[in-house]
């Protein structure tokens, strides 16, 4: 989960890129950029799709997708990635390390 110290405009990008591991029959899979305003439960802001179709016993899959948001206020605005596949699946592994940004989200302030 994200805060702001600042108020203001901002752009949000994630990206995500993730292995099946085994047996991804049919899968869909997708990243989303989940919102809390003043407060307020999660909403989805934005969503990025990936999937496979067919067989496969291993391969690799990636999304991304943006949200421009107004931050009002630094205690209570907050923002978070999520990531989720249909049907529900254990066969997926989300990739990352320290060095380069597969799984990753960037924030950029444009303007108070």
């Amino acid at each position: 989960i994200f805060s702001f110290a600042d108020t203001g405009y901002y752009l949000i990008m994630a990206q995500a890129w993730w292995d099946f591991l085994a047996d991804a029959t049919e899968q869909s899979s997708y990243i989303t950029i989940d919102g809390s305003l003043a407060g307020a439960s999660y909403v989805g802001l934005s969503r990025g799709f990936g999937g496979s179709s067919g067989n496969y016993s291993t391969g690799r899959e990636g999304a991304n997708c943006h949200t421009l948001i107004k931050i009002s206020t630094t205690a209570t605005d907050k923002i978070k990635l999520s990531f989720s596949t249909a049907p529900a699946s254990t066969t997926l592994k989300l990739q990352g390390n320290t060095i380069t940004s597969f799984t990753a989200m960037t924030f950029i302030k444009l303007s108070s």
